[in-house]
């Protein structure tokens, strides 16, 4: 549960941070947004 919290804060703060830099940290974020979803998921 607490995981999930953690997630819920960093996932935002991530997408800020990644979109706002070139192309590959975005792509990169969106592989980490898959893994962490289908991780809180599971």
């Amino acid at each position: 549960m607490g995981t999930e919290e953690h997630f819920d804060k960093i996932i935002p703060l991530m997408i800020t941070f990644l979109s706002n830099s070139n192309d590959n940290y975005y792509q990169i974020a969106q592989c980490l947004i898959s893994f962490a979803s289908d991780f809180s998921l599971s």
